[in-house]
């Protein structure tokens, strides 16, 4: 047997310990900056500078207006398991952003460290100093304003091994921007100034005298007004739990998720709950791959969530996960439905820029004189109609109308229908146009058997049939899904499935639901008979299905994935039964189609998440044709 040598069991240097304790805080500068700010808004500072050289690698500064450290406490600041944050020895009950003092030790164990801090007891500032965790300078008067200011140098000198794994300067300084602006929508009355290598990057200001808009205008300064304009702002309350905030509308999205900010308790969190949620929430009017803008501010009571789940403090534990899941989802969903007849202002303003960009493009036309000919005449190319002063009478009859006024709507009602094409003009009879207040207007011609033409108020508005009448559609299924009337499909013989433990438990605790979702059974002990599958998954391998539904189950206690299956399911259905494009309409059908987006929800955009029409406001026009 070899000898084994086994070293003695013996306390760590303190040094060491905050050096260990500084791997699990502090990965790269935008920790410090963190902890720094969080510090600065627990001492109730209103104005917060941040300084940076070199992406915060070489040097990071914070100075705040707070309250300020004692001069006789300056020292304990920088002492390991010292704090002001936690009342009378109770940690469920912890208000602050963090523990101050507890990160201090920890940062100024791999860096060097000046704090310069005066209350507004004092007549003088203080300052003290520490380098690799040593003191290098006692707490000594200096001259300095109200407030507290950190200066962090060095970031890692004493374990170079970590500045391996810094990014660029320019990677770093754009965490810690990113960090800045989420700070600064959660603290909307608090000024917010980041200044990286002399140059101001952020100047986040507050308007004293217009305290009741600083939101309003927060959010204008960090997400653009561009992005305000297409979002919709909502609120919500249940159970002890709150949620506000503002998303963006279906039509309006970005190929990353970096216009998310979430927060439980006025906290920056990145919490995987308030993700999905909001993910599901745009299942089915958002394009794949794309992601919503997002301001979410949930406040729950602190007992009800565990928000010290991880030493970086954006993880956080809820008591009731399904609970505030089901709350937020709820809460979003509402919100989109409410300004699901919206569609993005940003589609008319791309519309014109391109349109621009291609005028530009062609060569000027000589100033031919039009010829006078009498006998000269116009014949219009392609497929329009357009109706002069005359209106087709509503009468019903066409098969687009027949379809948008049925409200119930089989899975195969329109699978067979026959070509629009193939439909009869009805006759033509001159009326005098009646303007009423339909939010679409009034259909005036169809382009190429594809978009209709409408007029609104001098508003000129392009819709595409097929992705409107696929949405209406979709919503109609969906509607049978969502209110359980799910039609189902018997199979020829039982599928009989083994099942574990785990299985059988789930399976009895959620029946209602997994019935409710169109699948009727039998349990035998631990063997499961399925006797019927949702009319949609007909065809599908059963074992799988019911795999994927109690996996579900299991991790997220209700079918989410399932769900989001069943309805691209359900989208696929509405794209090939819906009214295509190709399909001829008559003023009637299109009319008939513009009424019912206007009371159907999430009309704006198609199953895709493609906007179903663009609005051309009478200003868009005249840029157009510079006029403006």
């Amino acid at each position: 047997m070899h000898n084994i040598y086994v070293a003695p069991i013996r306390y760590l240097d303190p040094v060491l310990i905050n050096q260990i304790a500084a791997g699990e805080v502090v990965e790269r500068p935008l920790n410090v900056v963190k902890e720094l700010v969080e510090n600065a808004l627990d001492a109730g500072s209103t104005h917060i500078k941040i300084t940076l050289y070199d992406g915060g690698k070489t040097y990071i500064k914070v100075q705040d207006n707070g309250s300020g450290i004692a001069s006789n406490q300056l020292s304990m600041a920088l002492s390991r398991h010292a704090t002001s944050k936690i009342p009378d020895n109770d940690l469920f009950n912890i208000q602050s952003f963090g523990f101050r003092g507890e990160a201090l030790p920890s940062i100024a164990s791999i860096s060097r460290v000046a704090i310069t801090s005066r209350t507004k007891n004092d007549e003088t500032g203080f300052c003290i100093k520490m380098e690799g965790g040593a003191l290098k300078q006692e707490p000594a008067p200096v001259r300095s304003d109200f407030g507290t200011t950190v200066e962090v140098s060095d970031l890692f000198y004493a374990t170079p091994v970590r500045l391996k794994f810094l990014k660029t300067a320019h990677t770093e300084q754009a965490h810690v921007t990113d960090l800045v602006k989420k700070l600064a929508l959660a603290n909307p009355a608090v000024t917010f100034i980041l200044e990286t290598d002399k140059k101001i990057i952020l100047d986040l200001k507050v308007d004293a005298d217009a305290s009741d808009q600083n939101f309003a205008k927060r959010l204008d300064d960090v997400l653009s007004k561009t992005v305000t304009e297409n979002c919709t702002v909502f609120e919500a309350k249940r159970e002890g739990i709150a949620i506000k905030g503002m998303i963006s509308l279906p039509t309006f999205h970005g190929g990353r998720a970096t216009d998310q900010y979430m927060f439980v308790n006025a906290r920056v969190v990145r919490d995987k709950i308030m993700i999905n949620a909001l993910k599901f929430a745009y299942r089915d009017v958002l394009e794949h791959n794309r992601h919503p803008v997002a301001v979410l501010f949930l406040d729950i009571d602190p007992f009800m969530v565990d928000l010290n789940a991880h030493p970086n403090k954006t993880e956080v534990r809820f008591r009731d996960g399904q609970l505030v899941r089901s709350f937020i989802l709820s809460s979003l969903s509402e919100a989109l439905r409410e300004s699901s007849k919206k569609t993005t202002n940003a589609l008319a303003a791309k519309a014109v820029a391109y349109i621009t960009t291609e005028q530009e493009k062609r060569p000027v036309c000589s100033a031919a004189p039009f010829p006078r000919s009498s006998s000269a005449s116009f014949k219009p190319s392609g497929r329009i109609a357009f109706p002069t002063y005359e209106r087709q009478q509503f009468q019903g009859g066409g098969a687009a109308v027949r379809f948008l006024q049925d409200d119930s709507v089989p899975f195969s009602s329109y699978v067979d229908q026959k070509p629009y094409a193939e439909i009869q003009k009805e006759p033509v009879v001159p009326i005098i146009p009646v303007e009423h207040d339909y939010p679409l207007g009034m259909a005036r011609c169809q382009i190429d058997a594809t978009y209709i033409v409408s007029e609104k108020n001098g508003d000129l508005i392009l819709v595409d049939q097929h992705a409107a009448a696929e949405r209406l559609t979709y919503e109609k299924l969906k509607c049978q899904v969502l209110n359980k009337s799910i039609p189902r499909s018997a199979l020829l013989l039982p599928e009989m499935i083994d099942l574990s433990d785990m299985d059988v438990a789930l399976i009895k605790e959620y029946e209602t639901d997994i019935k409710n979702l169109g699948f009727m059974f039998d349990l035998f002990g631990k063997i499961i008979s399925v006797k019927e599958v949702p009319i949609l998954l007909e065809g599908c391998d059963v074992k799988q299905l019911l795999r994927d539904l109690l996996n579900d189950l299991a991790v997220h206690d209700a079918p989410v994935d399932f769900l989001m299956r069943q309805m691209e399911k359900l989208s696929t259905h509405a794209c090939h039964t819906s009214l295509r494009a190709g399909d001829v309409m008559n003023l009637s059908e299109m009319n008939a189609l513009l009424r019912k987006m206007e009371t159907t929800d999430f009309s704006a955009q198609c199953n895709h998440g493609r906007p179903t029409y663009v609005r051309l406001s009478k200003k868009d026009i005249e840029k157009l044709f510079e006029r403006r």
